[in-house]
C-alpha cells in the first residue's frame, strides 16, 4: 500500500525512453540473427507505465499495433486515460494493475517493456515480473527491462541510506524531499575540498542528485525498496523464467573496446568466450551502475549470432546524428590516385568524428543526409558501391561500410532500428502528432524518433500551432525530427 500512496503523492515524470522503442529492440534482435515481430500490427506491454509518456508516442506512430500500459498507481493511469481521451487514441488501453496479478494472464506480447521498475520492487515481485516475460513473450517477442547494477551502485547506496536514515522518521512527501535535499546540499558542500577518494565520491554523487527532480529524488532513493543486482545475477534469475540475455539496448552498452583495448583484451581472454563472463568482468572494471537489457525466450537462444557480418546488417536501418563541422577541399575522383577527402563531423554531444578518405565521407554524408531518421543499411552501401566504380576504387562495399558501421555504433554516434523511421517528403510533411500534443505542454516534446527535443520559443509555437509552418520552420522541424 505505501507504493500506491507514494506514487500517487509524488507522480513519477513520464517520458519517452528511445533505448525502450521496440524499433530499436527489433534493430538489436536482427543484427544478432533473430527475427523479432513486425511493428506494423505489433502487440506492446509495458509495465510501469506511468501516465503514458513512453508509450502513446508509440501508439500513434503504429496505429494499427495494440498497446497496454500497467501501472500501480491509480492517479497514473486516470492521468494517462485523460491524455489517451485528448488525443483520441483508440489502440491503448491502460489498466491500473501490480505485476503480482499480471502475471497470472496469459495474454502474449511481441514487444514487453519494464523501464525504472525492476530494482524498485520487492524480490518476490521481481520474480513475478520475470515469469510475466517468460510466459507472455510471444514466440518471436523481445523484452526490455532496465536496473540498477553493482558494483556501481555500491557508493549510490551509502548516499541513499544517508537520506534514508535522516528522513526516515518523517511522513509527509513534501519534508522528506526538503530534508534529503538539505543533507544532500550539506555532504556536497561539506566534502567540496576533499581529495579522498570517498570524499570525491560523496560530493560527485550528492551534487549530481541536487541536480535531479523530485521524483527522481523519491523514487530512485526514498522508496522502501531499492534492489541493484550483478549482471550476472540478473541472468541467472531471468533463465530461471524460461528467458535468455540477447543483448544490450545499444550496442555500444556491449563492446568493451570503448574502453579501451587494453581493458577489451583482458575482458575477452579471462572469460573465455562467455559473454555473460565478459559483461561481468568489464561492469566490475569499470563501476557500471544501470543497464537496458534484452530478453529473449531461452528456445531462441542457440539461433543468436553475435559475430557481426554485412549479412548481420543486411536489413537494418541506421541513424546518425552527425553534422559536419569543418569546410572540406574537393574530392580527388581521378583513376590515377586514391581519392582522399578531409570531413570532420560532430555528434550532439561534441565529440567530432573525421572521414579523411573519400568513400568514407561518402558514407557519412549518406547518413548525415537523412539524419535525424534513418536510412537503410542497402542504401549506404549502394553509394558507396556507385562512388568506388566512379573513380575507379576497388572496393567491397558491404564488408566496408559494415565494418565502419560497427566502429560508430560502438562509438554510440549510430542507431539501429528493426524498421524504417525514414525522413518524410518535405511537400507532404506535417508535424508529429504527439509532438504537437507536447508542444502545448512546454517546450521539450517527443519527436519521430522517440526522443526528447529542446525547443525554442519560436520553434515550440510553430510546432503547437494549428496551422502549418512556412518552408523555413519546416525545414528547421524537420532536422529536429518533429515531421512524419
Amino acid at each position: 500500500m505505501s507504493q500506491v500512496n507514494n506514487y500517487d503523492a509524488v507522480p513519477y515524470e513520464s517520458f519517452p525512453f528511445a533505448q525502450s522503442h521496440p524499433a530499436r529492440m527489433s534493430g538489436m534482435a536482427k543484427l544478432f540473427g533473430v527475427p523479432a515481430p513486425s511493428l506494423a500490427k505489433a502487440r506492446v506491454l509495458e509495465l510501469g507505465c506511468s501516465f503514458g509518456g513512453n508509450l502513446l508516442p508509440m501508439a500513434m506512430q503504429y496505429p494499427d499495433a495494440q498497446f497496454v500500459g500497467a501501472d500501480l498507481s491509480q492517479v497514473q493511469i486516470d492521468y494517462a486515460n485523460k491524455i489517451k481521451g485528448e488525443l483520441n487514441i483508440r489502440n491503448i488501453t491502460f489498466r491500473q494493475a501490480n505485476i503480482l496479478d499480471l502475471a497470472k494472464e496469459s495474454e502474449q506480447y511481441d514487444y514487453i517493456i519494464t523501464h525504472g521498475v525492476y530494482s524498485w520492487i520487492p524480490t518476490e515481485v521481481q520474480s513475478a515480473m520475470l515469469e510475466l516475460y517468460g510466459k507472455q513473450l510471444s514466440a518471436n517477442g523481445v523484452g526490455y527491462i532496465s536496473y540498477n547494477v553493482y558494483p556501481g551502485w555500491k557508493m549510490r547506496e551509502v548516499v541513499r541510506e544517508m537520506m534514508l536514515f535522516h528522513v526516515g522518521h518523517l511522513i509527509d512527501h513534501t519534508t522528506k524531499l526538503a530534508q534529503a535535499r538539505a543533507i544532500l546540499q550539506y555532504a556536497g558542500k561539506l566534502h567540496a575540498n576533499n581529495q579522498a577518494a570517498f570524499g570525491r565520491l560523496m560530493a560527485e554523487e550528492a551534487n549530481l542528485l541536487m541536480r535531479c527532480s523530485d521524483s527522481y529524488i523519491y523514487h530512485e532513493h526514498l522508496e522502501p525498496n531499492n534492489r541493484p543486482c550483478y549482471f550476472h545475477e540478473f541472468v541467472a534469475a531471468s533463465a530461471k523464467h524460461g528467458l535468455s540475455y540477447l543483448g544490450e539496448s545499444s550496442l555500444s552498452d556491449m563492446l568493451p573496446d570503448r574502453h579501451g583495448a587494453d581493458l577489451a583484451n583482458t575482458a575477452r581472454q579471462i572469460s573465455d568466450g562467455n559473454i555473460i563472463a565478459c559483461e561481468q568482468y568489464v561492469d566490475l572494471l569499470t563501476n557500471r551502475a544501470f543497464r537496458q537489457t534484452l530478453l529473449v525466450r531461452a528456445d531462441r537462444a542457440p539461433s543468436v549470432q553475435r559475430a557481426l557480418s554485412a549479412t548481420s546488417f543486411r536489413d537494418l536501418h541506421i541513424s546518425a546524428q552527425l553534422k559536419a563541422t569543418a569546410v572540406e577541399p574537393p574530392l580527388q575522383t581521378t583513376k590515377t590516385s586514391q581519392p582522399t577527402a578531409h570531413a570532420v563531423y560532430a555528434d550532439v554531444h561534441g565529440r567530432q568524428i573525421n572521414a579523411n578518405q573519400a568513400h568514407a565521407k561518402v558514407m557519412i554524408d549518406t547518413m548525415v543526409a537523412a539524419s535525424p531518421y534513418t536510412v537503410p543499411f542497402a542504401q549506404i552501401v549502394d553509394a558507396v558501391a556507385a562512388f568506388a566504380k566512379t573513380v575507379g576504387l576497388q572496393l567491397d562495399a558491404a564488408q566496408y561500410v559494415s565494418s565502419e558501421l560497427a566502429v560508430l555504433l560502438g562509438q554510440g554516434v549510430a542507431t539501429l532500428y528493426g524498421e524504417a523511421m525514414a525522413r518524410p517528403a518535405i511537400d507532404s510533411a506535417k508535424i508529429a502528432p504527439y509532438a504537437h500534443w507536447h508542444a502545448g505542454r512546454g517546450n521539450v516534446v517527443t519527436n519521430a524518433l522517440h526522443g526528447l527535443v529542446q525547443l525554442t520559443p519560436e520553434q515550440a509555437l510553430a510546432v503547437k500551432s494549428d496551422t502549418q509552418p512556412n518552408a523555413a520552420q519546416l525545414a528547421e522541424l524537420m532536422n529536429l525530427g518533429l515531421l512524419v
